[in-house]
């Protein structure tokens, strides 16, 4: 969340506005987790049966690291020091 708060932040003009881009963000996410992936849900609680819990783990912590790794390098590449306004 905080990769995703940074790469907003970064495009965003104001605070206000990262502010509201994060939370349409994050609510566009959880409605489409609640209603359009109900076919998603039932294939993968049907295949996780078959994993052991060491599977599952490893299998979560990869996607969360690959969403990570893909967020730092966004902000990364947007980040430029030489546009910022210093006092």
């Amino acid at each position: 969340m905080a990769s995703a708060g940074i790469v907003v932040s970064l495009h965003a003009a104001t605070v206000r506005q990262a502010q509201q881009t994060l939370t349409f963000g994050i609510i566009a996410v959880g409605l489409l987790l609640s209603f359009g992936l109900h076919t998603l849900v039932t294939w993968f609680a049907r295949n996780l049966a078959a994993w052991s819990a060491a599977e599952v783990v490893v299998a979560g912590s990869a996607v969360f690291l690959a969403v990570d790794l893909v967020l730092v390098l966004a902000a990364l590449n947007r980040f430029q020091r030489s546009k910022l306004v210093l006092d």
